[in-house]
């Protein structure tokens, strides 16, 4: 388990995006390359980085324009 929290592991993921925004399925798949433990782990554990994408102020919703295509609105920091 990484020693890092969620905001950490949050923040480290998107900014290893070169276009600094990412989904939160994205942040997900990164978290669990990174950290194989979150692979097994319970699935809770993305509910609670969603939850963290949503409370913390050190992130920003970024909404898809409807002309993207994909799913999901997009997730950025804010230094």
């Amino acid at each position: 388990r990484p020693r890092s929290t969620f905001p950490e592991l949050a923040k480290e993921a998107i900014q290893s995006h070169p276009g600094g925004k990412m989904t939160a399925a994205e942040i997900f798949k990164v978290i669990e390359k990174k950290y194989p433990f979150f692979v097994t782990a319970p699935e809770s554990w993305k509910a609670t980085l969603r939850n963290v994408l949503t409370s913390h102020s050190c992130f920003v919703k970024i909404p898809r324009p409807t002309d993207v295509p994909g799913r999901g609105d997009w997730w950025s920091t804010i230094d």
